[in-house]
């Protein structure tokens, strides 16, 4: 004991003791109004009166509160911007009528592909069209008046395709791709089945003037990024990429253009998107890996 160092161990071993009291006794103070049942407080003695028995008032204090905080979320929601934002309303009769075909329509791709052990390879490029027009009934995102009938146009498009199964044709012939028509930047759109939920998600593809499906040759491929739109949803998206080029359609290059889960800035499923997109593609035609290239516009350059 007389040992300087035993005498220092021995100081810090009773320093450390009473930290930790202090510490545990502190961590109790604060505990115990949590832990402490809630209590009503009790009503002070009148003279000359019987007081009634105290009741506890904490579960119906509870209750307002509760409610109190459900209003609070709910005020608080309203204050975020709804991503896609509701839409317009449509005619019933467009509703009845696309909603017939939209069930129509998966009926007979699930009859076709039906003991098809290819059907992968041809049933995501039917179905995008399908699904594109079932999420827009479904959650309402309608926006123009006349994407009823865009809708429509889609869904005639999913028609023609299932004819061109029934006659064997696949790849970018089932897309649409016109060898008589290469004179031109050629605009085709598709799906593919995601591996993240197993949905079916578009994408659009620009072929070059001069495209010729039996080149063998590596195609250079540049990944063009769309900018932020809150009512580009499926119909408008798929709409565009068979009507537009463009504003980027490189020579000899092949454009790709994903749709990436809406705006989410490509990023989390989004990203997931490009990469399956591209993948996708090279099931379609040989694409040269030394020159693939990523750009895009807005949100999508960002």
């Amino acid at each position: 004991a007389n040992d300087p160092l035993t005498r220092s161990r021995i100081h810090l071993r009773a320093e450390a003791t009473v930290l930790l009291r202090l510490s545990l006794s502190f961590a109790f103070l604060i505990l115990l109004p949590i832990l402490a049942p809630a209590q009503a407080p009790e009503p002070a003695p009148s003279s000359g009166t019987i007081q009634a028995p105290a009741t506890n008032q904490a579960p119906a204090t509870n209750q307002a509160s509760q409610g109190n905080s459900r209003d609070d979320r709910a005020r608080e929601f309203k204050q975020y911007k709804q991503l896609p934002p509701p839409g317009i309303e449509i005619g019933a009769e467009d509703r009845s009528a696309l909603t017939n075909r939209v069930e129509e329509l998966t009926t007979r791709v699930g009859w076709l592909a039906e003991g098809d052990s290819s059907a992968e390879s041809w049933r995501p490029d039917i179905e995008v069209f399908v699904r594109a027009v079932q999420l827009a009934i479904e959650q309402d995102t309608f926006y123009k008046k006349n994407e009823p009938t865009l809708a429509a146009i889609l869904l005639d498009e999913a028609e023609r395709r299932l004819t061109a199964v029934a006659d064997g044709k696949r790849g970018l012939d089932l897309l649409g791709w016109d060898p008589s028509q290469n004179d031109g930047p050629q605009m085709l759109v598709g799906g593919y089945r995601s591996r993240i939920d197993d949905s079916v998600q578009p994408f659009g593809i620009v072929l070059p003037a001069g495209f010729q499906a039996e080149n063998s040759m590596p195609h250079r491929v540049d990944v063009w990024l769309h900018g932020r739109g809150d009512t580009k949803t499926e119909i408008a998206f798929l709409t565009e990429r068979r009507n537009k080029a463009g504003q980027y359609t490189p020579a000899e290059t092949v454009v790709l253009h994903p749709f990436g889960r809406h705006c989410n800035a490509f990023k989390f499923a989004g990203e997931t998107d490009v990469y399956e997109s591209i993948s996708h593609l090279e099931s379609l035609l040989p694409v040269n890996p030394q020159k693939l290239a990523i750009r895009g516009f807005s949100m999508g350059g960002a």
